[in-house]
């Protein structure tokens, strides 16, 4: 199992069964020319796929390195190990903080509270996670939360890669937005419509809010890794 961080909105759009899809930055980003063009384009990226990338041993001769699932080029310069492949668990790491702890027969146990809502039952506390006095009451970043605290758990069934201004209306909608009012087809809550940007201005806003000052808003039309999930239950045919 892998753990993910996801943001507030991206956990409760899991929550209500909205969310099944999710775009990652690619890093490193393939080569572009001077003018800000690409150097590759779909069609010269192979992959998703297991394969072993070229290494290069101190004596400068080249061998094959451990098989890894990503993308490479067709004319072998450039190659991406994907964060996931199809089949993997990702354990979701979240706001959360630990309340009621006792100690029964000699074993620390708390509940766990998530900063989008719900409990999740006892647990045992893990040794080496910090004192429990420390951080029962306060909220706690996802970057602290050990897996034993976590709720969520998605099963990847699918990866694959685009540039992200290639996403379209369903995808959005599998990303977990719904569309803004919009004045041309006064339409609201669903895809949108072919004349206006109704489904794509919340996904765009989301996206710059969190890597625009990174070099990967929208306008930059990053290349993105496209995960596809389902929710799953721990130990459900778990891949470790």
């Amino acid at each position: 199992m892998k753990p993910i961080i996801i943001s507030t909105e991206d956990v409760r759009a899991v929550l209500d069964g909205r969310k099944t899809m999710m775009r990652q930055v690619m890093k490193p980003q393939p080569t572009h020319w001077d003018d800000g063009e690409c150097v590759y384009d779909k069609d010269s990226i192979v992959g998703p796929e297991l394969y072993n990338p070229i290494r290069v041993d101190k004596d400068g001769e080249q061998y094959p390195g451990k098989e890894v699932y990503g993308i490479y080029s067709d004319d072998g310069e450039y190659g991406c190990k994907a964060p996931c492949q199809p089949g993997d668990v990702l354990w979701v790491r979240e706001t959360w903080k630990p309340e009621d702890y006792q100690l029964i027969d000699g074993i620390w146990s708390c509940a766990i509270v998530y900063k989008v809502g719900g409990l999740n039952g006892r647990v045992h506390w893990p040794e080496g996670s910090g004192s429990i006095y420390d951080l029962c009451l306060v909220w706690h970043s996802p970057v602290a939360m050990p897996r034993e605290a976590a709720r969520l758990f998605l099963r990847v069934t699918d990866v694959r890669v685009e540039r992200l201004n290639q996403i379209t209306n369903n995808d959005i909608l599998r990303e977990g937005f719904r569309s803004e009012s919009c004045k041309i087809c006064v339409h609201d809550g669903g895809s949108g419509c072919d004349h206006c940007f109704a489904i794509l201005n919340p996904f765009r806003k989301s996206w710059d809010a969190r890597n625009a000052k990174r070099g990967y808003g929208w306008d930059a039309n990053p290349w993105v890794w496209v995960i596809v999930f389902e929710v799953t239950k721990e130990g459900d045919d778990v891949q470790v």
